[in-house]
């Protein structure tokens, strides 16, 4: 029989061994905390049931099994500083600026050279 969840082969007890779904979906909402013998054991994204005060969602740990390399990176934006936030700000700034002076001006300067002297190559072999 294969799993509701990620299709593979359940063992005899109805148990995946990949996602340890239940056969059944009564059994799909339970969660518990794993022993540290199941955590070595088990190749897949767990939830860390320690937090901090300063750690207020979930955070996932990155296990190598299966040949899989997934992580969650998580940006707190009430844990940034002012001045963090002014400098991205200030960054962001130069960067719409650089386009909109320098960038912007150098391609239509290029573009009109580049159709006057096709303009004026044209003219001359006509």
């Amino acid at each position: 029989m294969q799993c509701p969840k990620c299709g593979r082969m359940l063992d005899e007890n109805g148990r995946c061994a990949f996602c340890d779904a239940a056969e059944n979906p009564e059994a799909e909402d339970k969660v518990r905390v794993m022993t540290p013998e199941e955590k070595i054991q088990y190749h897949g994204v767990t939830i860390d049931e320690e937090k901090t005060e300063a750690q207020n969602d979930i955070k996932f740990e990155r296990s190598s099994g299966w040949g899989h390399r997934t992580g969650f990176h998580q940006v707190h934006l009430e844990d940034v500083s002012w001045t963090s936030r002014i400098a991205v700000l200030l960054i962001l700034t130069a960067i719409v600026l650089f386009v909109v002076f320098i960038a912007l001006p150098v391609a239509v300067i290029g573009l009109v050279v580049g159709a006057v002297v096709w303009a004026l190559l044209s003219f001359l072999r006509g």
